[in-house]
């Protein structure tokens, strides 16, 4: 049984960064389907703003690419 590895957010956030060690690195990872939290994608957006100066328009585009590339798992209370 093959297990699909779950991606934090920074690493997701790399594949949109500057460096190009780390940005080749996150979009290899996103090549294998993983799994990402919906808290990953929240995340992601507000990261994409607040730090690598993405539009809101630009980084909530970028979410719904990161979404179609992996599997989103949902939260609930059990999870926190």
């Amino acid at each position: 049984m093959s297990v699909k590895p779950f991606l934090d957010t920074n690493v997701v956030a790399y594949a949109l960064a500057n460096d190009m060690r780390k940005k080749g690195i996150a979009e290899e990872l996103l090549l294998d389907r993983p799994h990402v939290s919906v808290q990953v994608i929240n995340e992601l957006v507000s990261v994409a703003v607040r730090k690598l100066g993405y539009s809101r328009e630009a980084s909530i585009a970028a979410a719904r690419m990161v979404m179609q590339q992996c599997v989103v798992l949902p939260m609930d209370g059990t999870d926190i």
